[in-house]
This record gives C-alpha cells, sequence and structure tokens, in this order.
C-alpha cells in the first residue's frame, strides 16, 4: 500500500512568496510625505479613486494621478484597472520608475511573470540601484523555478541595501527552494535580526524547518507569528502541518479549523486538514477535505495529488487514476507514486 509521506512536504514556503510578492514596492509608494497618498494609506481607496479621476478630467497628462489612482485599484484587487492606469501613467511619463515597478508587481500577482520581469528590466534601465526591482524579479525567477537567477538578484539587493528585509527573506526562500538549508535559515536568521517581527521572515523560516522536519523549530516559528498576528492563517496551516506530521493530530485539526474559522474558503487548510483525517485512517473526511479544496481552486495540483493517494490506499484505483491525470496535467506528481500506481492498472 502507499503511504503518505510525500505528501508531507511543506507547502508554507510557497505561501510565504506569495504574500511578499504583494509587499515588494518601493518604499515610497505609500510615505505619509506624500500628500497624494494620504487616502491609500487610510484604506479610502475609494475616495482616492475619486479625487484622482477628478484630477485626471482637470489634467488628463497627470502621470501621477494616473500612477496613485492605479495603486487604488491594486489595493482594491482591480488589477486590470490598475495596469491601465499604470500603462498610462508611463506614456506619459516613461521616465518614472514607480510605474514600471509597480505595474511589475500587479503581473506577479496574476502570475505574469515574464511581462513583469520585461517591467523591472525596464526600471534597471533607468535606475540599476532600484531595490524593489532586484527584489521583485527575484521573486519571478523564484516562481519561475530559476532559483539561482532569484539568488543573484537578492544578492544584488542586498548589496544595495544590507538592512532590506524582504531581500533576506527572499534570498532565504530561493536558498531553501534550492535544498541549501543552512544556507537558507541564515538569511532568515538575519531578517529575524533586523526585524523582530517580521511575520514573513519566521514563516518562511518555520516552513523551512519543517521541510526538514526540524518540527519544533518549526512550531515555535508558527506560534511566534501567531503571538505577532493572531489572525494570520499561513501560520496556523503551518503549524497544522507540522502537528499532522509529529501525529499529534487533535492539535493539528484545531489549527486547521482556526484556519477554517478565519477563512472559510482557506483551500491550504482544507488540504492540510484533509491529510491529517488520511493519515488517521478517517478517509471519508479526508475525501471531502480534499474535494471542498478543489472545490475552491480547481487548479490545486497538491489536492488532486493527495486525493488519488487516498483512493489508492481505499482501493479506489479508478477514481485514483483520474486524479492522477489530472494531477499529471499540472506537472506536480509524486513519480513514485505514478509507479505504484500503473502496477494495478497491469
Amino acid at each position: 500500500m502507499c503511504g503518505l509521506g510525500f505528501l508531507k512536504k511543506t507547502s508554507a514556503i510557497f505561501c510565504a512568496l506569495i504574500i511578499i510578492g504583494c509587499s515588494t514596492t518601493d518604499s515610497n509608494k505609500q510615505s505619509t510625505k506624500n500628500p497624494e497618498d494620504f487616502y491609500i494609506i487610510e484604506g479610502g481607496n475609494e475616495q482616492a479613486i475619486s479625487d484622482y479621476t477628478k484630477a485626471i478630467n482637470k489634467n488628463p497628462k497627470d502621470a501621477a494621478a494616473y500612477k496613485y489612482r492605479g495603486t487604488a485599484y491594486e489595493n482594491l484587487g482591480s488589477y486590470e484597472k490598475a495596469l491601465a492606469d499604470y500603462t498610462r501613467a508611463m506614456e506619459i511619463n516613461r521616465t518614472d520608475v514607480d510605474s514600471y515597478n509597480f505595474r511589475g508587481n500587479v503581473y506577479i500577482k496574476q502570475g505574469q511573470y515574464d511581462k513583469a520581469i520585461s517591467d523591472f528590466n525596464k526600471v534597471h534601465e533607468r535606475n540599476s540601484k532600484s531595490i524593489s526591482a532586484y527584489i521583485g524579479r527575484g521573486e519571478c525567477f523564484y516562481a519561475k523555478g530559476g532559483f539561482d537567477q532569484a539568488v543573484s538578484d537578492f544578492d544584488k539587493a542586498i548589496e544595495i541595501d544590507k538592512v532590506s528585509v524582504l531581500s533576506y527573506i527572499g534570498r532565504g526562500l530561493a536558498y531553501a527552494a534550492n535544498g541549501k538549508h543552512a544556507e537558507s535559515i541564515s538569511n532568515f536568521d538575519k531578517a529575524i535580526e533586523l526585524d523582530s517581527l517580521s511575520i514573513y521572515a519566521y514563516i518562511g523560516r518555520g516552513a523551512t524547518f519543517s521541510s526538514y522536519d526540524q518540527l519544533d523549530k518549526a512550531i515555535s516559528d508558527f506560534t511566534k507569528v501567531i503571538e505577532i498576528e493572531p489572525a494570520y492563517i499561513v501560520a496556523y496551516t503551518g503549524r497544522g502541518e507540522c502537528y499532522s506530521k509529529k501525529g499529534e493530530f487533535d492539535l493539528a485539526l484545531s489549527d486547521f479549523n482556526k484556519a477554517l474559522e478565519m477563512d472559510p474558503l482557506s483551500f491550504m487548510a482544507y488540504n492540510g486538514r484533509g491529510i491529517t483525517y488520511a493519515m488517521k485512517g478517517q478517509y471519508k473526511q479526508a475525501l471531502s477535505d480534499f474535494s471542498k479544496a478543489l472545490e475552491i481552486n480547481p487548479e490545486f495540483a497538491g489536492a488532486y495529488n493527495n486525493r488519488a493517494v487516498t483512493y489508492y490506499n481505499h482501493e479506489e484505483y479508478d477514481k485514483a487514476s483520474e486524479d492522477t491525470k489530472k494531477s499529471e496535467s499540472l506537472q506536480k506528481f509524486s513519480p513514485l507514486f505514478l509507479m505504484d500506481l500503473r502496477k494495478t492498472k497491469k
């Protein structure tokens, strides 16, 4: 019977990267020194959009108004409108690197990494010292699997600013993905030294500890995040995964339930809880949770992977094969499990 061991690799590292992707902007993007940013800082994005629209109506060539309205749209998740405004700001003022950086970050959020890299390259043509462009491009290379390239970009960002917390976190993530455990931990340690309240650094370090089965250290880091930000869902799913690996299933279920209480659409929490149920031998509950995760995110390969293994262990081979094909199409499946499953087809 195929075990669930290969399912235990942590996914929190990748969640951490997504979080950072929402945060890599130039330091002056939301500076209180800029009166134009006041509404955005205060969270009044709708008011900001209204006011910048009035400014644009008065002066259709006001590049700053387009840029800041784009930021408000981005904050609201209206990415196409944000892209249109950033693009218009660039057309009016081609020397303003902020709009290229901002548009690049929106492309990251959309998963359009090549377009984002193009924008960050244009920033460097105008300003070779732009830290945010190096961080943003590093994230793109990371997402595309170019971990050495990602490390190179984070290296450059750190050369420019040796106290850039996000750069150390990004480099830590890239080292972790490349299997360089010691280097990864060292970078997260440095980030925490610079900012002892950085939840992203603790998440990254905790995920790395978890991936190397240093579970108590990982639990400590995820717990620290919860102390800093009690509503941070990724910390609960990460800690729950660690408890599950340790066989402390009740604690694991408690964390996954807490995550779902805060966000009923957390497909990662359903997936983690499903793994825990499967490890307890509660296959019906496991299948239900994997199916719920896929209902929320039909492109979540991990849930197809986990549900297939659960079907396999329950001797429902046809269903396992169907999920295997879907997971293979997303290029996220365990080759060892594929070998086991194919033996049942002979």
